[in-house]
C-alpha cells in the first residue's frame, strides 16, 4: 500500500512547487493506480517531454539489461541515468524511476528495476533521464 501523497503549492514570489511525500508502493497495481497524468508529471506535459530526450524510448533489451544489471549505484552513475520515465502512448500517463529516491536504491534497486520491467510488458514507453 502507497501512502505517496502530491501537493502543488507556491513559495515566495509565487514560485510553484511540487511536494512528493510519503512511502513508494513496490505493487504495480497500485503504482498504475498513481500513474499522472500527461499535463502533471515533474517535468510538464508528458508528451512534450518525451521529444526533449536525447535518446529514443528503451528496446527490450535496454529494459532487460537494466533489469539484469542495474543492480549497484555504479550501472547508473556510470551510463549517467538519472532515473526512468514509463509513458502510456496512448495517453501520455506516466510514472518515474530515480535512483537516487532511497524506495528503489533498497534491495539492489528492485523496485525501480522491477516497476520499469512490468511497465514495459504492459506496453509502455520507456525512457532514460540522463544526467551530467
Amino acid at each position: 500500500m502507497s501512502t505517496l501523497k502530491i501537493e502543488n503549492t507556491t513559495i515566495a514570489k509565487s514560485q510553484p512547487v511540487m511536494i512528493i511525500s510519503g512511502k513508494m508502493t513496490s505493487d504495480f497495481n497500485q503504482m498504475k493506480k498513481e500513474l499522472a497524468g500527461q499535463h502533471q508529471s515533474i517535468f510538464g506535459d508528458a508528451k512534450k517531454v518525451i521529444s526533449k530526450f536525447k535518446r529514443p524510448k528503451l528496446t527490450h533489451d535496454e529494459v532487460m539489461d537494466l533489469y539484469n544489471c542495474g543492480t549497484n549505484k555504479n550501472f547508473y552513475n556510470s551510463n549517467k541515468i538519472w532515473g526512468y520515465f514509463c509513458v502510456r502512448p496512448s495517453d501520455y500517463s506516466n510514472y518515474m524511476f530515480s535512483h537516487i529516491d532511497c524506495e528503489n536504491r533498497d534491495n539492489l534497486f528492485l523496485r525501480m528495476r522491477n516497476g520499469v520491467l512490468l511497465f514495459h510488458l504492459d506496453k509502455f514507453d520507456i525512457y532514460m533521464i540522463g544526467c551530467a
